[in-house]
């Protein structure tokens, strides 16, 4: 069955989770039971740390699912704000690899959202903007967020003069969403950033 594509049947994917959906895509290749060490596991969030630390361990693949950042609020095409585009990354939970793709998605989110559409840098040498992970993603790592932000700001300090603006990221009500992530996207068509990791 390699290769084969199964037509996506909305009514029976509402009942399945996101994890579920995959496993059932892979022709049950992969698992979400974290006893069956036969296949590989599938996780959604950083939650599940103790789950990834386990198939690291025992040198067993897992696939890691997460919520994108980007076209997952209220927009023109996705007036919901609904979830609608994830990340599916194997045995991490980030991309560690800038890869050469197709620019499709992209393509498809800027349509869904034209505020998304790279104007290009401003060069305002104004500030410096930092923004901080989610403090769920900082316990995945395993670092104190408030530490990593002072260690960050002396580091960024010792290259340059500029004021450093920490932006944190918002709540995930619905109330905010729009504008966590969407802030300092609007704000790098307008400022320079110095990004950090």
């Amino acid at each position: 069955m390699e290769g084969r594509t199964v037509p996506h049947d909305e009514g029976l994917m509402k009942e399945k989770s996101l994890e579920e959906s995959l496993v059932l895509g892979s022709g049950n290749r992969l698992t979400t039971d974290p006893n069956d060490k036969t296949k590989p596991l599938v996780v959604r969030g950083v939650i599940k740390r103790d789950h990834v630390n386990q198939c690291i361990k025992d040198g067993r693949d897992f696939y890691y699912i997460d919520t994108g950042y980007l076209g997952n609020f209220p927009s023109v095409g996705n007036p919901s704000g609904k979830k609608i585009w994830h990340r599916v990354v194997k045995n991490e939970n980030q991309h560690s690899t800038i890869k050469e793709v197709p620019s499709d998605r992209w393509e498809r989110l800027v349509e869904q959202d034209p505020r998304l559409e790279w104007k290009g840098w401003k060069n305002h040498d104004k500030k410096i903007l930092l923004v901080m992970p989610n403090p769920k993603a900082c316990k995945y790592y395993n670092f104190d967020y408030d530490e990593w932000v002072v260690e960050t700001k002396d580091k960024i300090s010792r290259y340059t003069g500029l004021p450093v603006e920490t932006r944190i990221k918002g709540s995930a009500r619905k109330g905010t969403r729009a504008t966590r992530y969407m802030t300092p996207l609007t704000a790098a068509h307008t400022q320079r950033l110095h990004l950090t990791a």
